[in-house]
């Protein structure tokens, strides 16, 4: 899920459910870093440390958040994973994204905030008001 800001710029959030269109639905990742180093305040103890790479939101999903998780294409999972593969920069042409057309995102409803909501009507579509996008992205629902 994904929390849009009002336009207004005060008001709740609303939240957005974004995923793999059922015709491109297979398992994905996030790109990210992981290291591992000597803990600083603790003699003896490692530290891990973990950061997930974004990039700028396709446009078809910026007014719902202007950053997103890049998701690497499968073919690159390999080299992802290769810890002889040197770390980043890269050159960001070699930061293939999953395409924006393979995604899709609806408005759902804020019972998603709450750990003891846990139903198959989180996923639904919030219809009755809600801002519905249309264009070849999204699916009319």
């Amino acid at each position: 899920y994904e929390w849009q800001a009002p336009a207004s710029g005060s008001g709740p959030r609303q939240p957005w459910l974004l995923r793999l269109r059922a015709e491109a639905a297979r398992p994905f990742a996030f790109a990210g870093l992981w290291t591992r180093r000597p803990h600083p305040e603790c003699p003896g103890a490692v530290l891990d440390s973990v950061a997930i790479l974004t990039m700028p939101t396709p446009p078809e999903f910026s007014d719902i958040h202007g950053r997103s998780p890049l998701v690497p294409v499968e073919e690159d999972w390999a080299r992802w994973l290769d810890p002889r593969t040197p770390p980043p920069p890269w050159p960001s042409s070699q930061l293939r994204p999953v395409p924006a057309d393979a995604i899709e995102a609806w408005p759902v409803s804020r019972r998603v905030n709450r750990v003891e909501n846990d139903d198959p009507g989180l996923i639904a579509p919030l219809m009755g008001g809600a801002r519905m996008p249309s264009g070849d992205l999204f699916e009319d629902r």
